[in-house]
């Protein structure tokens, strides 16, 4: 009898029987008889999984699909299950894993961080505006357009992205959250900073103007007689 003959005999009469077979492959001889003969065809049976795996690909993977389609959670709860009961031996098996192919691993994160990166930075940005400020991207176009793409303070251009804030008045919503009513504009991340800082005053920022230009004026004043100086000690 050729394999192909055996395989359709097989068939047939699991066909003709198929209850019988399934009632002797829930007794515990069955099951032991099964555990010892992958224990002495182990290898062998893993190089059949794997070819066949590696030939049948596709089919395999929509098979798995469908099963777990109708069966999520029977699968889950197994999965649960082998979890709890081997969790050292997983432990053990993924640091042995990482071991191996730890470079290779290192690299693929690597390169996965990097392309991701900018994607990532801007929707999180998104979510940011979103549940700290109720603004959609559309919302903050709006506001982009309306500002010329400058800081509504000191009139630099912005960059989208985390270095451009939602500028409001804190004494509103807080620190981290705005509304229609308190939002002022959008500013730069250092002008952001500033009026923060400077508790939302105008007074206190005038004063730290004033105060910083008479400053300036006796800086340039000093740098002016020590230039003057230097000249006349080179001589």
């Amino acid at each position: 009898m050729t394999p192909e003959e055996r395989r359709a005999y097989r068939r047939e009469y699991y066909r003709r029987n198929r209850d019988k077979v399934r009632a002797y492959g829930k007794t515990e001889a069955a099951k032991a008889y099964r555990r010892e003969y992958y224990q002495r065809n182990r290898d062998k049976l893993r190089e059949q999984r794997r070819e066949y795996y590696e030939q049948n690909k596709e089919i395999v993977k929509a098979q798995r699909a469908t099963y777990y389609e109708q069966n999520r959670e029977t699968v889950r709860q197994r999965q649960d299950v082998y979890r709890e009961q081997r969790q050292d031996k997983i432990r053990e098996q993924r640091r042995e894993y990482y071991l191996r192919n730890r470079d290779e691993l290192n690299a693929r994160a690597r390169e996965k961080y990097q392309r991701n990166r900018a994607t990532e930075n801007e929707r999180s940005k998104l979510r940011s505006l979103k549940n700290r400020h109720g603004l959609y991207p559309e919302d903050r176009d709006v506001m982009w357009d309306a500002q010329d793409g400058r800081c509504y303070l000191c009139g630099g251009e912005l960059e989208r992205g985390r270095r451009s804030h939602v500028e409001h008045d804190h004494s509103c919503c807080g620190k981290d959250r705005s509304c229609p009513v308190c939002r002022r504009g959008l500013a730069c991340w250092e002008c952001n900073f500033v009026v923060g800082y400077a508790r939302d005053d105008p007074a206190r920022l005038r004063r730290i103007a004033d105060a910083l230009e008479t400053a300036q004026r006796g800086v340039e004043k000093r740098k002016a007689a020590s230039g003057e100086q230097l000249r006349l000690l080179d001589v």
